[in-house]
């Protein structure tokens, strides 16, 4: 048995009103015309006009647009030449009752898709008119469909950016967090190397040996003085380093020093960084000179965890100006006033009551050696 094959104007026949081609005939249609499209049940709109049928476009979109040639020879090429060039652009038709090859040519170079004799047996016109209007439906259904996927593309790619953003943001996080576990154990391994340095040094000129021996191998070529509080509630000059100042007024220099520095960062709960002159001003005010063209790192010592337990020392690192001891030195000084203090604090406790009152205010006779380092407490 032979199937019988579907013609175009059964396939645009099937379609409903809503999901078939929206077409917009431009012209008067010819009573063959008329009655084809009405055979095929495309979703016709009727318009006399260019100028009308310019507006139905803005209005909506057709999947088909037939041009009557009836509307004027130079109407309805600029009108065809006019709709293929939108986007997106309809399938275009043109038809005419008595066609010329010249028109049928000149359509074409406006970009319609066919020219229809309205002439032509009944049964071929709405075939070839039920072609057209089915293909057009079927290209709105394709673009459509690509319009979705395109949609969802974008949608992926943008989900796909978003996500590499979070994964930059999340490795940058765990660098982040690497690098601070990382520093925090170096930290802990560097305050337990000081700690084992200096927990069993009870006396106290080892102890000042120690933590100026230990900041000089840390922070290399540095002048150093700790000055140490006395029973009148100033403060003396303890232990001291001279790098490279005058040998012969070294001692008269930190003496002067233990007047200044340890009176204005006592209280201070801090490092304290003097890196310029403003700031050495502000905190030394008329003393500054003595400190001049230098850059100072001040490390009060308490004997405690907490910031208002008494001071035990006032360390004192300066150098040339033109080599500041670097920012990323600071949470290393910061350990060692707290553990030099905490030490401090140990010795205190156990030789108290063995010292002579003027113990921690005694100033002897420093050891002027080859290495600049000097012992006063």
């Amino acid at each position: 048995m032979t199937r019988r094959r579907t013609t175009a104007a059964e396939r645009a026949r099937r379609q409903s009103p809503e999901d078939g081609a929206g077409v917009l005939v431009v012209g008067g249609p010819s009573r063959p015309l008329e009655d084809q499209l009405r055979e095929i049940r495309a979703a016709c709109v009727f318009v006399d006009s260019g100028t009308a049928a310019r507006e139905k476009l803005d209005e909506r979109y057709f999947d088909c647009v037939i041009v009557s040639t009836s509307i004027g020879a130079r109407q309805w090429t600029g009108l065809v030449a006019e709709v293929c060039g939108r986007d997106p652009a309809p399938a275009v038709l043109v038809v005419g009752d008595r066609p010329s090859v010249d028109d049928a040519v000149e359509a074409m170079r406006s970009g319609a898709k066919d020219y229809i004799d309205t002439e032509i047996p009944a049964p071929e016109l709405a075939d070839r008119l039920g072609d057209a209007v089915a293909r057009a439906a079927d290209d709105r259904h394709k673009t459509e469909r690509i319009n979705q996927l395109r949609s969802a593309c974008q949608e992926l790619e943008d989900a796909r950016s978003e996500l590499a953003c979070q994964v930059t943001d999340l490795c940058g996080e765990l660098v982040g967090a690497y690098n601070e576990m990382s520093e925090q154990l170096s930290m802990a391994t560097t305050t337990c190397e000081f700690v084992s340095l200096i927990r069993r040094e009870l006396d106290i000129e080892e102890l000042l040996r120690s933590v100026l021996e230990y900041l000089l191998a840390k922070l290399g070529p540095t002048n150093a003085a700790v000055f140490l509080p006395g029973q009148s509630g100033d403060f003396t000059l303890g232990a001291y380093v001279n790098y490279d100042g005058p040998r012969e007024s070294a001692e008269i220099v930190f003496e002067q020093l233990a007047d200044v520095i340890p009176s204005r960062f006592e209280d201070a709960s801090e490092v304290c960084v003097l890196d310029s002159l403003e700031a050495m001003e502000a905190a030394l005010g008329d003393e500054a000179h003595w400190l001049e063209q230098q850059s100072a790192v001040v490390l009060p010592c308490r004997g405690g965890e907490k910031n208002d337990e008494e001071c035990l020392a006032v360390c004192l690192l300066f150098r040339s100006e033109r080599t500041p001891i670097e920012a990323e030195q600071t949470p290393l000084l910061r350990m060692v006033a707290e553990q030099f203090g905490r030490q401090l604090a140990r010795v205190v406790k156990v030789h108290h009551r063995q010292l002579p009152d003027d113990h921690w205010g005694r100033s002897g006779e420093p050891d002027n050696g080859a290495d600049g380092f000097g012992m006063a407490a």
